[in-house]
């Protein structure tokens, strides 16, 4: 059930795949194949096919997306506003989708191994192998586009027992000045048995052209009794198309924690996959969106209990104003003799307007007896009675509002770890928020 577009997409993007790989030559030629044969087949889906009956992909559509060039290059001041304050980072910078040595940290740590996927790829090195293991091509149709036309991103290894003290900041920024830029990136990042990773990875635009499709892949592998924190961070031009999927393969002991932020592009979908494939493995998935204008902000997540004594959680909130929409589909599935299991769900969302919408869809599918298991969605407004008690206390309507409403968006972004970033995404918030409730 593919878009019937004036625009004929699949000949365009057929045309635009064919000189790609003649361009660049690579070991990974027939999984790109494939993964254009599952474009070619399936196409943009309409609002018929269940998972994107909320989602309108038309406008994607029927623009001519093309794999950005690779000749614009920032300065170290341009890229200044896009860093962290007061922290120490391992500093990943690309730039319309291209690996930028020049503004990113040069590594001389032992215990980490970071390589570009175009440097792997030039040396047909042997660990292009585990690319699409985790993040299959055939899993939707913009998985199927990244691997057709990924350039770059990074290949990360933590040996065993490795704690990697500086967070590793990976900064995609789309710099493009020609319309309809299509900006795919990938990373494989595995740490080992034991070893301790945070990442942080931010979407951001600098004097782009509109209608930009960001599109990143991401694959975590996290060993046995290793900690990993994933932080994405997305505020590119609110022109822009913003699409990622995360999977990730949760062994014994493991924890995982991704937050999800989200204050830019008109269209942000997040699909998520964890399989918590051993014993005491966790899992916690937590998102804070602010919408307002006409923003759309999706996220379908996936929590596989494949086995039993494992815990999880998914914690979501958001605000939207104006004609702004969000979509909460999370899905958890506890497999025959799962038992121990321990899942949660939690998606809120603060309406602002009359005309903003919330859709939450929890979904919870128990195949094992010894479990506990809880989900809960709300979607509504303010509190009046905190309201009313705020402004008892001598608080003004529209700062009773504004506290109230920081107080909800802030409540997950406590379980960032990183406390420069935590404070940066504070900012964030009271920054889109004032603005909102202005």
């Amino acid at each position: 059930m593919a878009i019937q577009s004036k625009f004929d997409y699949k000949t365009h993007y057929n045309t635009v795949f064919q000189r790609f790989i003649k361009e660049n030559h690579c070991p990974l030629l027939d999984f790109r194949k494939r993964a254009f044969e599952h474009f070619e087949q399936h196409g943009f889906p309409n609002k018929r096919v269940e998972d994107w009956r909320f989602t309108s992909c038309y406008e994607i559509a029927e623009k001519p997306f093309l794999c950005p060039k690779d000749s614009t290059t920032l300065t170290k001041k341009e890229i200044e506003p896009f860093l962290f304050e007061n922290i120490d980072t391992i500093q990943l910078v690309l730039i319309n989708g291209h690996y930028r040595p020049e503004l990113s940290t040069q590594i001389d740590e032992q215990n980490i191994s970071i390589s570009s996927i175009s440097k792997l790829c030039e040396a047909h090195d042997t660990r292009l192998e585990k690319i699409g293991t985790l993040v299959s091509a055939e899993e939707n149709v913009f998985a199927a586009l990244n691997a057709s036309f990924f350039r770059d991103g990074f290949f990360i290894e933590v040996k065993q027992n490795a704690k990697i003290d500086k967070p590793i900041h990976i900064i995609n920024i789309d710099a493009d000045k020609d319309e309809n830029s299509h900006n795919a990136v990938r990373h494989f990042i595995s740490v080992a048995k034991n070893a301790e990773l945070k990442i942080v990875e931010s979407y951001h635009s600098h004097n782009s052209a509109p209608d930009a499709l960001i599109n990143v892949a991401c694959e975590l592998e996290v060993a046995d009794g290793a900690n990993v924190e994933y932080i994405s961070i997305q505020q590119a031009d609110e022109t822009h198309h913003c699409f990622t999927n995360i999977n990730a393969n949760v062994a014994e002991n493991g924890q995982l924690i991704t937050n999800l932020l989200d204050f830019g592009s008109k269209l942000v979908r997040h699909t998520q996959n964890i399989v918590l494939d051993g014993a005491n493995a966790h899992a916690k998935s937590c998102g804070t969106y602010i919408g307002h204008q006409r923003r759309q902000i999706d996220h379908y997540l996936y929590m596989d209990h494949a086995v039993g004594e494992c815990s999880s959680e998914q914690l979501f909130r958001g605000v939207l104003t104006d004609k702004a929409k969000a979509v909460f589909r999370g899905r958890v599935v506890v497999r025959p003799d799962s038992q121990n299991t321990d899942a949660s769900q939690s998606s809120k969302a603060l309406l602002l307007s009359d005309d903003a919408q919330s859709h939450n869809l929890p979904q919870l599918e128990i195949y094992a007896d010894d479990v506990r298991c809880s989900h809960g969605a709300t979607v509504g407004e303010l509190d009046k009675s905190s309201l009313f008690y705020l402004q008892s206390r001598g608080i003004s309507e529209e700062r009773a509002k504004q506290i109230l409403t920081v107080a909800f968006a802030e409540e997950v972004v406590d379980h960032i770890t990183i406390e420069p970033v935590r404070q940066k995404v504070y900012a964030l918030i009271d920054q889109n928020l004032s603005k909102d409730l202005s």
